[in-house]
């Protein structure tokens, strides 16, 4: 009786895998694969190793431009980023790099519940409670952009995101759901609306010759105007004082000195450069990340987990959190002949 080696790889009905799209990038040009939990089954010992070859973990971000599924980076043109993870005290910090961090007026109100990523979001706006930053930011900003995440927990008439004193930024929704959205002496309905109950990003654009809204990364209006703000008073975000708070959480508040056009839903774009985020393994539902040697963060050869296979039955493995990647799977097995 002798015993000799082969590669093989799974069929798809026990790892499964579907193309996402590629990244137009010179460093990592590859497919990127969403890994579902893989079933494999083994019959006596005739599988000897499962080994993931080359485990590569990217940013969340689902095909057809419809959503952001990482946090933002900052880059050159951000002047102001929250990434409202603070979930207590009355400061919210400012990622990026410029100290444009906001102060909680009234009563810090986070909520960890209802929150588009991280630890929390800013919630339970009041005309007391609201976060205020330093005028200073958008004074004088004559190309920019204002964006967030918005849960809207009802759909109420003149429900304020940000307002400036003088007409100056003004955005708030009516109660259809439309942002009306104030720059200056413009003042624009999205054609689009916010649903209550679900995260929605906003952004406002405006570079001295048109002022133009997103929803949800796709162009929602463009309006030529010269309107560019400036600003008389401490801006606040949550609340106007002549209308109503928002109903509902804001997440993800971003200031930039250019008109951006990207908002991190094309991928193919290759705009963000996030951190990989980090990948556990479960094998039958019990975490094995530290006794393979993980969890990890890059590129991962031959992670070895027979030995936590059983025998005659079907496993299941599973990544934590089911993050997009780049998988090469295959198994060594040995025959008996």
């Amino acid at each position: 009786m002798t015993m000799s080696q082969f590669g093989w790889v799974y069929p798809s009905r026990y790892l499964t895998w579907e193309a996402i799209d590629n990244c137009e990038s010179s460093t990592f040009p590859l497919t990127i694969y969403r890994f579902v939990p893989a079933e494999v089954v083994l019959i006596d010992s005739a599988i000897l190793q499962f080994s993931i070859e080359r485990l590569r973990s990217f940013p969340g971000i689902t095909k057809g431009g419809t959503t952001q599924l990482a946090e933002y980076a900052s880059d050159e043109n951000t002047l102001l980023l929250w990434h409202c993870n603070e979930a207590a005290g009355a400061t919210v910090n400012d990622a990026s790099g410029n100290a444009n961090s906001g102060t909680w007026a009234g009563t810090a109100q986070w909520n960890t519940t209802t929150k588009k990523f991280g630890a929390s979001s800013a919630g339970s706006f009041s005309h007391t409670n609201y976060i205020a930053f330093d005028k200073a930011i958008l004074s004088g900003l004559t190309i920019g952009t204002f964006e967030c995440w918005l849960y809207a927990d009802n759909i109420t008439a003149d429900n304020s995101i940000i307002w400036v004193e003088g007409s100056n930024i003004r955005i708030r929704i009516n109660a259809n759901g439309n942002v009306n959205y104030q720059i200056s002496s413009l003042v624009v309905d999205s054609a689009g609306t916010i649903p209550a109950d679900t995260w929605t990003h906003f952004a406002v654009t405006w570079n001295g010759t048109n002022v133009v809204s997103y929803l949800n990364g796709v162009l929602d209006t463009s309006t030529a105007s010269a309107q560019t703000p400036s600003t008389a008073s401490i801006p606040r975000i949550g609340d106007d004082p002549f209308r109503n708070p928002w109903d509902g959480y804001i997440d993800e508040v971003r200031i930039s000195n250019i008109a951006r056009t990207n908002f991190g839903f094309q991928f193919t774009t290759c705009e963000q450069t996030y951190n990989s985020p980090s990948i556990s393994i479960k094998i039958n539902g019990t975490d094995r990340t530290t006794a393979l040697g993980g969890p990890w963060t890059s590129n991962q050869n031959n992670i070895d987990i027979a030995d936590y296979l059983e025998i005659g039955e079907w496993n299941t493995i599973e990544l934590i959190p089911n993050q997009l990647l780049k998988l090469n799977v295959s198994v060594i097995a040995t025959v008996v002949v």
